[in-house]
């Protein structure tokens, strides 16, 4: 919403034009471009530096974004980044910005090569995650699961069952959730809550742990979203003794956090190299009472799906910016458990389309660093 006294008043200097280049300057957004390419008022924030071409017959806008995004421009871009408590770029470093001199066609064909390259590369992406989202989506079509999408809603109705199990959760999400979990419950394959056969934050021992017995570590940083990878980090028990979850190896971490949840941050820790790891504390974590009754990599596909993801939100509680999804969501949720093999088999199928659309995000990037090169070696005139 626009204020009038505010857009021509007091923020009169942060206005915004069509075509203006929008530069974000502030912390880990530094290096992010834009154009905007509206006739509405609005304004900009102090985490973005807008710049407003004076001579657009010399250089174009979409030509100063693209080598704004271009390998050197981000070096450039790196190169004013002053490295104090919170990265910035001086406003008045942003007009010392030295931009390539060419032609205005030049400038166009420059444009035309770039984003035609990062189109292609984006559709190789699109193309990866829709490898993942199709083979995961056939898991539950196969135990003869259909939701619906998500759609908001500015009323709950809840049996009183599930308000005196799960609590009282009234946002836009609480029906979804009652849909989902009802479609759970009357499902053939049906067997329970899931705390009947995972424990969801247990105990861990710490008996064999010595100040320096090497242990894994896991920052959120470090999970990728909906694809299970995740990169550990080895330390020294006495680093990570305190305020960190602990799980041992084979256990499923699950964010709980907005918005590392919604994202799908979650893994199964069956390549971590100790037995023993410590993480963020805002994981939640699983563990198999019985191995030989859930595979864990099949309970992964089914938390990392995106309707289970959008019912999650239905329970969440806390602040708007540090909202969370409790225990509670874990330990009622209404788990469908097929046949051991069953579960093997399709987490199987999932695991091998993770590994296909890994192949197609390689190539992808390999061919977006390539083309990028090549434009440098242009603007250079090599």
């Amino acid at each position: 919403k626009i204020i009038p006294e505010v857009h021509s008043g007091i923020m009169k200097a942060s206005q915004l034009k069509r075509n203006d280049v929008l530069i974000a300057i502030v912390g880990a957004t530094i290096g992010k471009v834009g154009i905007y390419d509206s006739d509405r008022e609005a304004n900009i924030n102090q985490a973005i530096a807008a710049v407003r071409l004076k001579r657009t017959s010399e250089i174009s806008p979409d030509f100063l974004i693209a080598y704004l995004l271009s390998d050197m421009g981000q070096m450039y871009l790196e190169y004013l980044k002053r490295p104090v408590a919170r990265a910035n770029i001086n406003l008045q470093e942003i007009a010392s910005i030295g931009i390539p001199i060419l032609t205005i066609n030049e400038q166009i064909r420059f444009v035309k090569q770039f984003n035609s390259s990062k189109s292609n590369y984006k559709s190789k992406l699109r193309q990866a995650d829709g490898i993942i989202s199709i083979c995961k989506d056939n898991v539950f079509a196969s135990l003869k699961l259909q939701f619906d999408e998500y759609r908001p809603s500015f009323y709950s109705v809840s049996k009183l069952g599930d308000v005196r199990e799960l609590g009282i959760y009234c946002n836009p999400h609480s029906d979804y959730l009652n849909d989902v979990f009802s479609k759970l419950r009357a499902n053939n394959f049906f067997a329970g809550h899931l705390e009947d056969f995972v424990e969801i934050n247990p105990k861990t021992s710490r008996e064999n742990l010595q100040d320096k017995t090497a242990v894994s570590f896991v920052p959120m940083t470090a999970v990728t979203e909906k694809t299970n990878e995740v990169v550990y980090e080895l330390k020294t028990y006495s680093d990570v003794r305190t305020g960190f979850t602990i799980f041992q190896k084979d256990d499923l971490l699950w964010a709980k956090i907005t918005p590392c949840m919604q994202n799908g941050k979650s893994f199964v820790a069956s390549d971590m190299p100790t037995d023993i790891g410590f993480g963020s504390t805002e994981f939640h974590v699983l563990r198999a009472r019985n191995p030989e009754k859930v595979y864990m990599p099949f309970l992964w596909v089914i938390f990392s799906n995106d309707h289970i993801l959008e019912a999650a939100q239905g329970m969440f509680g806390g602040s708007a910016g540090q909202q969370r999804v409790p225990d509670t969501f874990l330990k009622k949720f209404p788990i469908v458990l097929p046949p051991y093999e069953v579960q093997v088999k399709l987490a199987d199928q999932v695991f091998e389309a993770l590994e296909k659309a890994k192949k197609m995000r390689a190539k992808a990037e390999y061919d977006w660093q390539n083309a990028r090169k090549q434009f440098e070696k242009e603007l250079l005139g090599e």
